[in-house]
């Protein structure tokens, strides 16, 4: 798969934000890569697949004196999610779903509070 495809298709999850998140992402640079490098699997039980992946400091732990840092980063691996799809929109919506999780943890959500409003999302509820 081309990663043009997942760099569209990561842009349509950002814009599928509403616009006073969407201008809270500030200082965040989102990118696709083929799979994980050096250290991330490490202390990871196998088989654990990294779909994506945010670091940096979340916006709820911040402080008034964090500036001046280097942007935070949410990586995409391409690869990862090619393995997990069948097709071509399987990927486009496991690439939306995924660049959104990783968009919560920006926010500050933990993996507990990205289950459970996938979970009421998958419902059709609002939390």
């Amino acid at each position: 798969m081309q990663e043009d495809k997942f760099k569209k298709w990561v842009r349509e999850a950002i814009e599928s934000l509403p616009v006073v998140l969407r201008k809270k992402l500030y200082n965040v640079e989102i990118t696709v890569e083929d799979s994980p490098r050096g250290e991330i699997h490490k202390n990871k039980p196998l088989p654990y697949i990294i779909l994506g992946l945010y670091q940096g400091v979340p916006l709820n732990k911040r402080g008034v004196f964090h500036t001046h840092f280097f942007p935070d980063r949410i990586t995409i691996f391409r690869q990862q999610i090619e393995k997990l799809c069948a097709s071509e929109e399987g990927m486009r919506e496991l690439v939306i779903k995924t660049t959104l999780h990783e968009i919560g943890h920006y926010f500050g959500f933990n993996e507990r509070e990205l289950r459970e409003m996938e979970i009421t999302r998958l419902r059709g509820g609002n939390k």
